[in-house]
């Protein structure tokens, strides 16, 4: 290996940090970017690469958060090409820089690794999620993302997602879950000990906890059913009966309307007040319309119920599994699935008991107007 070209790199690196590194950076510096450069090389050997290999890799870690020191967008891009300038001005072979710049563009969040070498820098670059001291890397990050993304995430926010994350997160070589493997466990626990904590502290429902807060829900919901069969109920009586008047009452009037011409107005009333009680009552019983299917990021937010079939219908079978596994595993969530129940359900019958008001106060109105011109009609005539 020209082991030459590679400390001169990293005294150039070196350089460029002290020159242009700002304290705002106070996760990508330069001690960062040696951890990434030695956690490459220690999982290089694990997984036997060439001596040339692990050259081009020690390379591309050493460059690959030089970018930041110009612009903190699109650094991958920036470092990629500042290698390129400072390889070629040393004669690096042609080959070989086009696949340092490869392995710093696989750095990127969204990369998906195609090659040993790419699954390497990948896993090397997040060595934090595995380090002892994984709450003081995290929290530089976050300093970080505060100053140039203005991120103002709330602590139970901060901690949630870095929980999401590491508890998603995979490395990808056999060597790197080896050497991260365990401590990482420890990390992701403690991440979930400090949800929970911050979850009593906030006033989390805990109805888990709270046998006269579960009763409460249980009757509320309850009534909440009860309600909503009562109210379809009194639409169906509704229906019924104006079918009957304009199924029945109406053909027997329409046939004396030539004879009678008089009684044409009260017989239109008649008709608006049955066909629009119609139309009230039918909305009233009317299904609520349902997309048949949820995001996992809204089940993981609690914004959701998986409970409800009008949420799930037309999810597949193993997405629906994985959003009620984390439902199940999180009493947060399955706290929120309990309230969301009983909120769309209160919603849901507000709106039913609006329009059925509305429809016994058109009928009776309708009913009163329809007497009161027939009784005219009869007096007039």
């Amino acid at each position: 290996m020209n082991g030459q070209i590679v400390k001169l790199i990293r005294d150039k690196v070196e350089a460029d940090f002290k020159e242009s590194w700002t304290s705002n950076l106070s996760y990508h510096d330069f001690n960062h970017t040696m951890n990434v450069t030695d956690f490459a090389k220690k999982i290089a050997v694990g997984e036997d690469i060439s001596d040339e290999e692990l050259e081009i890799l020690e390379i591309a870690t050493l460059f690959h958060d030089l970018g930041y020191l110009t612009s903190y967008f699109d650094h991958e891009d920036r470092s990629s090409k500042m290698a390129e300038e400072l390889l070629i001005q040393h004669n690096y072979p042609e080959e070989k820089i086009a696949k340092v710049k490869k392995l710093i563009i696989a750095t990127k969040a969204d990369h998906e690794p195609v090659t040993r070498l790419e699954e390497i820098i990948r896993d090397a670059d997040l060595y934090n999620l595995a380090s002892p001291e994984y709450a003081e890397y995290a929290q530089k990050l976050r300093d970080e993302w505060e100053f140039y993304l203005n991120n103002d995430d709330s602590d139970g926010k901060w901690i949630k997602e870095n929980h999401k994350f590491l508890k998603n997160h995979e490395y990808y070589t056999e060597t790197a879950k080896k050497i991260f493997g365990e401590q990482k466990k420890k990390n992701v626990k403690q991440l979930k000990n400090e949800r929970k904590e911050l979850k009593v502290d906030s006033g989390h429902l805990e109805l888990n906890k709270n046998r006269s807060a579960q009763m409460m829900f249980k009757t509320a919901l309850r009534n909440h059913i009860d309600l909503t069969h009562i109210a379809d109920n009194k639409a169906n009586i509704m229906l019924t009966i104006n079918s009957i008047i304009i199924s029945i009452t109406m053909p027997l009037i329409a046939s004396n309307i030539k004879n009678n011409p008089d009684l044409l107005f009260p017989t239109i009333i008649l008709l608006i007040t049955s066909i629009t009680s119609i139309v009230f009552a039918t909305l009233v019983t009317r299904p609520v319309r349902t997309k048949g299917q949820t995001s996992l990021d809204k089940i993981q937010s609690g914004s959701t119920n998986l409970f409800f079939f009008g949420n799930f219908y037309k999810m597949n079978l193993d997405i629906y599994r994985q959003g009620m596994k984390e439902v199940i595993s999180d009493n947060n969530i399955l706290d929120n699935a309990i309230v969301n129940d009983l909120y769309y359900l209160g919603k849901a019958l507000g709106h039913k008991f609006s329009k059925l008001r509305y429809c016994y106060f058109i009928f009776m109105i309708g009913m009163v107007l329809t007497v009161l011109s027939f009784f005219i009609t009869f007096i007039i005539v």
